[in-house]
């Protein structure tokens, strides 16, 4: 479904709406629901007017305008009537007054909709999507083919503007337009009134006869009623989902929770009173000896299940949950993704570590994994720290972790909030999942590849010695993202105190390329923590120096790579072995991708085992095909690139790259027709996007014996009965229309 959404100017309720507007967007198309245009608007009749008419001219097919804040909070107004004026079956549509006027005709201040009457009853070709809140309900006019989704604000309502959004779409994407002779029966009933002091009525009507099929119903008739039938069934098993989703499953998980804080609490001092490592060194070590170590009561915690190793707490935030740990996890298995501490199945999951950690809650790198809930549970707290751009004020507040194990109480100083992606075609996979590290300058080049990439500079040191913890959580910048929170352990002696004054917006964080594919930029260059600290580029270190062992990028392959690297330096050991390459090729000559994807060249080498692997990359037309130094080629605009690699001897390979624009979505305009025997219908379909590559259609008929169709989608009656008119695209989406062929006596 393509959207449009224009948002009234009303004060406040449009202040938020570009703010707002990418997670709409993000969280619409991964419902099909593509958001094709927004803009916001004047509260005037006339804006409006041509906001909808430029709907119906668009390249791109609009099947929806959605309104914000199309009424106030007394359900009248000038937006509200005029709607209802434009959607009734005795007034002429905003296109043809265009076409016949060339503007908008205007009278005085009032917009002219009328063809024949002044004043009068009369009914919209509209319904009512329901209650948004506290009464204020949602409505869905047809004009033509075209939905007009009208919503109040949501001051009034009390709910929030994106599940507003969410819900009417799906309410009206299962509706069709009255038919012009149910409009007076079924349609919104109102009265004819000057623009600005419009009102609307509603008439009362039959449930049963406007429901139930009845003896002597049309046959088309009777198909509205049994589609509003199965709608209606398919809401209540809906609503009854959504209620266990938003009502019963919350309920258990915070019963659940409530439950285990109380045993965690039982019996043990405030957590004020314990130490962690971040101990006063001004208290005499006896009362340091008599102090509990830990203020959650880890022997009855573990009773409860062995696998519960630690507590998480963010204070003055939701998150504040146990932790689990499960042995048998690896990278396709996650024990506690579903499950709760109790072991049941459970939407929220659990708090847990990350297999990679394998010390558990002494590893270098404590990675724990929690869910992003929409309703604020779990990990969704985190992002409380910023969505593109950092929140300082939010950070002020929050600087510390508390991560409390039964060796006891500790608080972690936050040093990186960052945002991160998993799929390839986004960018060079940064690998931070990483629990364990080979040597200390190791280590000091993942610390110092997070802060870059953090969107706040954390006032707090960090050195070799120190050990981490990385709190994880899905996040929806961009498809399959990552919202990262990493703090490292407060040091013995060391205060937990953070002077959060000194902390700072970073003004260049290095985000995946997917970022600067869309918002523009340039992503800074980075080099290694060695090469940064001794360019007195870092200021934040504070240990020893002279580290031991190597960096890594913490790349995808680098690891790979590295281990390919020593197998060369094994096998070539004596320079006079090192061999210089005769040619190179690729592993295939031509390569096709879909918009968007990306698929991996690999370099072949004469002989392979060559000395010098150095490629240069070059692309012909980077909009339509890029590459990137590990050979990935990202498809980025329809059309044909060549991708050339280049040897360090000067030897070439190159590779014809196709990018196709695949098909999104298909539109036919009947789903079911009535017609005579032995005359024809012309069905018409198109597809979207308008840069589709291929934009074949084949249509079909179930039953040619009842009534075929060409290939032009012109249907002709052969026998009376009824069957199914097709039409599918190349890639395999597909339309029906259910056709009724009649007698013709």
């Amino acid at each position: 479904m393509n959207i449009k959404i224009c948002s009234i100017e009303n004060g406040k309720d449009s202040k938020n709406f570009k703010q707002g507007l990418p997670q709409l967007m993000t969280e619409l198309n991964r419902r099909n629901m593509h958001v094709m245009y927004a803009e916001q608007l004047a509260a005037a009749p006339e804006e409006l007017l041509k906001a909808i008419m430029s709907s119906n001219s668009a390249e791109d097919r609009i099947d929806a305008v959605i309104l914000l804040n199309a009424y106030n909070s007394s359900h009248n107004g000038n937006i509200q009537n005029l709607l209802c004026q434009l959607c009734s079956n005795s007034y002429t549509p905003a296109k043809k007054l265009a076409e016949e006027y060339g503007e908008i005709p205007t009278a005085g201040n009032d917009i002219v909709l009328k063809e024949e009457r002044a004043s009068g009853e009369d009914f919209a070709n509209a319904i009512s999507l329901g209650d948004m809140g506290s009464g204020y309900e949602a409505y869905c006019f047809f004009l033509g083919d075209l939905r007009i989704i009208a919503l109040p604000p949501s001051s009034v309502t009390g709910t929030e503007e994106l599940k507003m959004v969410r819900e009417a779409l799906e309410s009206a994407a299962l509706r069709a337009p009255l038919p012009r002779s149910a409009v007076n029966d079924m349609g919104l009933r109102y009265d004819i009134q000057p623009i600005n002091t419009a009102s609307k009525k509603k008439k009362k009507r039959g449930f049963i006869k406007s429901v139930i099929p009845m003896k002597g119903d049309r046959p088309a008739e009777i198909i509205r009623k049994l589609i509003l039938i199965a709608a209606s069934l398919t809401f209540i098993v809906t609503a009854g989902f959504l209620i266990n989703y938003l009502v019963i499953q919350p309920a258990i998980n915070d019963n659940m929770n409530n439950e285990i804080r109380q045993i965690a609490s039982k019996g043990m001092p405030s957590r004020s009173a314990t130490t962690s490592s971040s101990s006063n060194k001004d208290k005499d070590k006896n009362d340091k000896d008599d102090r509990p170590k830990s203020s959650r009561n880890f022997d009855e915690l573990q009773k409860v299940n062995k696998e519960l190793v630690a507590w998480v707490q963010i204070p003055d935030t939701m998150i504040d949950y146990p932790v689990m740990l499960h042995k048998g996890d690896d990278i396709d298995n996650q024990y506690y993704l579903y499950k709760d501490m109790y072991k049941n199945y459970s939407g929220y999951g659990s708090i847990f570590i990350d297999w990679r950690s394998t010390g558990g809650v002494n590893a270098k790198n404590i990675i724990l994994h929690g869910h992003h809930m929409q309703d604020g549970r779990m990990f969704q707290n985190l992002m409380g720290y910023g969505k593109y751009v950092g929140d300082l004020d939010f950070y002020k507040k929050h600087p510390l972790i508390y991560f409390d194990t039964p060796n006891g109480d500790c608080d972690w100083k936050i040093i990186a909030y960052y945002k991160t992606n998993t799929l390839d075609a986004h960018g060079d996979y940064f690998d931070y999942l990483t629990g364990e590290f080979n040597s200390d300058a190791e280590f000091m080049n993942y610390v110092y590849l997070i802060r870059e990439r953090s969107l706040i500079d954390c006032p707090v040191d960090v050195n070799e010695d120190d050990q981490l913890i990385s709190l994880s959580t899905c996040s929806y910048e961009f498809d399959e993202f990552r919202t990262v929170l990493v703090a490292r352990k407060c040091r013995p002696g060391e205060s937990s105190d953070v002077d959060v004054k000194k902390a700072q917006l970073n003004s260049d964080p290095l985000w995946p390329d997917v970022y600067y594919n869309n918002y523009g930029g340039q992503k800074p260059k980075i080099t290694s923590f060695s090469k940064a600290n001794k360019a007195g580029e870092i200021d934040w270190y504070d240990g020893q120096g002279n580290l031991k062992g190597k960096e890594r990028n913490f790349t995808l392959h680098d690891a790979a790579d590295a281990a390919a690297a020593q197998d060369d330096d094994d096998s070539s050991s004596n320079t006079e072995q090192k061999i210089k390459e005769k040619g190179i090729s690729f592993n295939m000559d031509k390569m096709s991708l879909e918009n968007g994807l990306s698929s991996r060249l690999t370099v072949i080498w004469n002989p392979d085992n060559v000395a010098d692997k150095t490629i240069k990359w070059t692309t012909s037309n980077v909009g339509v095909a890029d590459i990137d130094g590990d050979g990935v080629v990202y498809a980025m605009g329809p059309g044909e690139a060549t991708i050339t690699a280049e040897s360090k001897y000067g030897y070439k390979a190159s590779c014809k790259v196709t990018v196709i624009q695949p098909v999104s979505s298909l539109y036919l305009n009947y789903t079911g027709y009535d017609f005579y025997e032995k005359t024809s219908v012309q069905l018409s379909a198109s597809v979207t996007p308008s840069n589709a590559t291929n934009k074949t259609l084949t249509w079909s008929s179930d039953n040619p014996a009842i009534a075929t169709v060409d290939q032009n989608g012109l249907v002709y009656g052969v026998a009376v009965g009824q069957t199914v008119i097709r039409v599918r695209t190349n890639n395999g989406l597909e339309m029906a229309c259910n056709v009724n062929v009649m007698p013709v006596n």
